[in-house]
């Protein structure tokens, strides 16, 4: 419902005359204002009746040409409600001034859905320059259409409404929390947690744009209600031990095939430049690297952080091993000619990451220990060596590129727990 109030004050220009305001509120919108051509004496405006005073000079006229104003606003504005119409106070302020068709294109607030798409067309015309190479965003775009995929079909199952009629008026913590509930649902079909985390971030981010934008009812902290959802679940950083590691490393290489070895040399390759991810060691090009300083540069694939490990001879030397059957400028084989777009280039990292993870798993089992292990298993490895070590958090983040919050909470793996608890329960023995 909407609302159509009469305000009246004295006249700036004639103190003695009042100026006339019709007030038109709708829920979720702000309030706007039209001043009104009807005036009369100040003394004569009766406020708590919006009407002039009875039998004063020129009530019955300015009376009647109120009323006929009103019902005039009123007509449009329920007409609009019944065809189910999105409106806006200024829209309907302005619909005797100029044609509705030009207030639609200045004046109407956008949907949801309608600032959700924009977000992903912004996402995916962006293209970034990673090392030397262009990066596009196209997966991340793709990420966010699913999930408005899955919105569409929430605000469907539970409010039996089109997503494409939500505004952001709609976004309400009982929104939220039908919405987590329901996410959750979904998962627990599937034995998991639906996404809960990237669903509800994913919303987050169009509530916080439409914010910055001024959209009526775009409040991000209707998402407080969320805070607990957006708590990690506990995650077991993928580390292996520095035995393994080192049997690895000096392993019988006659027990495994040429291209097993090869596998073996990018993890162990990841592991020496600084627990790099693999899709950064794949673009990772020789302009990012100082040899005088002993230093990698890069700049991280999946973020726009920055790493810079050092680049140890051991690195060195499986690099050199390669050189030769590298492309253009890559340190390592990966990615070759034909892989001239992102597509490719995704699928290549999608087909060689099996490879090398069945590679590993084998050579695992070959060298008899009973340990979980990826090639990005690297990466926790390397951190946990570093952090044994004694070496300052803050160097162990710039080497591989995260905050040191987060190298504790994701990568670093305590290898010494049954130790340590031995060592606390003699301690405190009775």
């Amino acid at each position: 419902m909407f609302t159509l109030t009469l305000k009246g004050k004295p006249d700036k220009n004639r103190p003695d005359f009042v100026k006339i305001k019709m007030i038109i509120y709708r829920p979720g919108f702000n309030r706007v204002s039209k001043v009104l051509s009807v005036t009369g004496l100040y003394k004569n405006w009766d406020q708590s009746q919006q009407r002039f005073k009875p039998k004063t000079e020129n009530a019955a006229a300015n009376n009647a040409l109120l009323s006929s104003t009103l019902n005039k606003y009123y007509q449009i504005g329920n007409a609009w409600e019944d065809q189910k119409i999105r409106w806006t106070p200024q829209e309907l302020s302005h619909y005797y001034d100029k044609p509705r068709e030009v207030m639609l294109r200045e004046t109407v607030v956008p949907t949801v859905e309608q600032v959700y798409r924009k977000w992903i067309d912004d996402i995916r015309e962006t293209k970034k320059m990673k090392n030397g190479h262009e990066v596009p965003c196209d997966s991340y775009a793709k990420t966010n259409e699913r999930v408005l995929d899955f919105l569409t079909r929430f605000v469907k199952t539970k409010y039996d409404r089109a997503f494409s009629n939500l505004h952001f008026t709609d976004i309400t913590e009982q929104f939220l929390k039908d919405y987590v509930f329901f996410i959750e649902s979904e998962g627990a079909k599937r034995g998991n947690r639906g996404g809960l985390r990237a669903k509800l971030h994913s919303l987050y981010q169009v509530v916080k744009k439409a914010e910055k934008k001024g959209i009526p009812g775009a409040d991000v902290d209707v998402f407080i209600c969320t805070n607990e959802k957006f708590r990690e679940v506990e995650t077991v950083p993928s580390t292996i031990s520095f035995t393994l590691l080192k049997a690895m490393e000096s392993m019988d290489r006659s027990l495994i095939s040429e291209a097993e070895s090869y596998y073996l040399d990018l993890f162990l390759f990841c592991f020496y430049c600084g627990g790099i991810a693999p899709i950064d060691a794949a673009y990772l090009t020789w302009p990012c690297i100082d040899m005088r300083k002993r230093k990698i540069t890069y700049e991280r694939i999946k973020t726009p952080k920055k790493a810079r490990p050092p680049f140890v001879p051991r690195a060195e030397k499986i690099a050199a091993k390669y050189r030769d059957r590298c492309y253009a400028d890559y340190v390592l084989p990966i990615f070759g000619k034909q892989h001239d777009t992102h597509a490719k280039k995704k699928n290549r990292m999608t087909y060689i990451c099996g490879e090398v993870n069945t590679a590993l798993r084998r050579i695992v089992s070959i060298l008899g220990f009973d340990e979980e292990i990826t090639w990005y298993s690297a990466r926790g490895t390397y951190i946990t060596m570093m952090v044994d070590k004694k070496c300052p958090p803050g160097v162990v983040a710039e080497h591989c590129g995260n905050s040191v919050i987060t190298i504790y909470k994701f990568y670093w793996k305590n290898q010494n727990e049954s130790e340590i608890i031995a060592e606390l329960c003699e301690e405190f023995s009775d």
